[in-house]
């Protein structure tokens, strides 16, 4: 816990946080003024649904520790650190810092971009209108906030379970420009895959469409399981790989 605290801080302390969290502002607010729209939930459902832009919160998303694992691989700085440290506590601390700061970056950032625009425009404007779907029908419920809170959060959780691909992909190759480039591929790559399959559509799921119940909050945990699903198997990745790396460099 004490190095997951001490990562944290170094972390939130870092000027690759703060850049990347204007990176994640500035394409949210690019992407939801494209199109002219009278309400800020008008204005982000443009940005996520429409925008191309958006999947390059990836990158941003792994600048704060994304590449943390390579750099002190090739510093040998890891090497000292798990000499001192368990192995296993210190994967487990990179687990942790890639996975939740990657999360808050995006959040955070989605956030303020919402905010930023309700200064000049209505949050939602009741039209009367009927909204079909699991979390369309919160629109119609007049619940703009926790319309937006699902939304955001699933997108959040997705561009952290991508990111997990990139600290998985450093356990392969320990290069920091593989390592935050893979996330794209990745989630380019296995959502077509899922499109095209009869597998649950991550595209879909990211964007908070699904059939699965009308329920929002068990719709909302379904989406929410796939994808700590998928961060578990990067992080397993991640975990095995970069082991079998620390015990052959220390033994």
């Amino acid at each position: 816990m004490k190095l997951v605290l001490a990562y944290s801080k170094r972390t939130l302390h870092s000027l690759m946080f703060w850049i990347a969290l204007a990176g994640v502002i500035a394409i949210t607010v690019f992407g939801m003024t494209q199109e002219d729209s009278n309400t800020v939930l008008m204005s982000f459902d443009i940005m996520l649904d429409l925008s191309t832009y958006r999947k390059f919160i990836l990158l941003f998303a792994m600048l704060p520790f994304g590449t943390v694992y390579c750099r002190e691989w090739n510093e040998k700085l890891a090497i000292s650190v798990m000499a001192r440290i368990p192995v296993k506590k210190h994967l487990r601390a990179y687990i942790i810092l890639q996975f939740s700061s990657a999360f808050l970056i995006t959040f955070i950032g989605l956030w303020i971009s919402i905010g930023l625009l309700r200064i000049g425009k209505p949050l939602h404007i009741d039209d009367g209108n009927y909204y079909e779907g699991c979390f369309n029908e919160l629109i119609s419920l007049n619940k703009p906030i926790t319309y937006l809170l699902f939304r955001s959060f699933h997108y959040s959780i997705s561009i952290a379970a991508w990111s997990m691909s990139g600290l998985a992909m450093s356990s392969v190759f320990v290069d920091p420009y593989l390592a935050t480039i893979a996330p794209l591929v990745f989630s380019y790559g296995i959502e077509l895959i899922t499109i095209e399959s009869s597998l649950p559509n991550l595209w879909y799921l990211s964007l908070s469409y699904t059939d699965f119940s009308k329920k929002p909050a068990v719709s909302s945990a379904y989406i929410i399981f796939v994808f700590l699903l998928i961060s578990f198997i990067f992080a397993l990745v991640f975990y095995y790989l970069a082991k079998r790396r620390a015990h052959n460099e220390i033994h």
